[in-house]
């Protein structure tokens, strides 16, 4: 499926030293989706592997996203 199809609110994190999905995809990615997006980058040693490592930048990521507040915003 073609991103631009898809529609529904999207937001993506993006971790510095990424190797096998690097940033440079992710703001592609955020840049050609359909509809409203957000995208996070982070810096993280941890490279893909951040988001079992790397628990404050990630868990601070959650937590906003998952904020009751912005979502009824939305």
């Amino acid at each position: 499926m073609e991103p631009e199809r898809i529609t529904t609110p999207t937001e993506l994190l993006a971790v510095h030293g990424d190797a096998i999905a690097p940033v440079w995809q992710l703001r592609e990615l955020a840049g050609r989706l359909g509809g409203p997006t957000r995208l996070a980058e982070i810096a993280s040693r941890y490279g893909h592997d951040a988001f079992l490592k790397a628990v404050e930048p990630v868990g601070a990521f959650l937590q906003e996203t998952l904020d009751p507040r912005r979502l009824h915003a939305a």
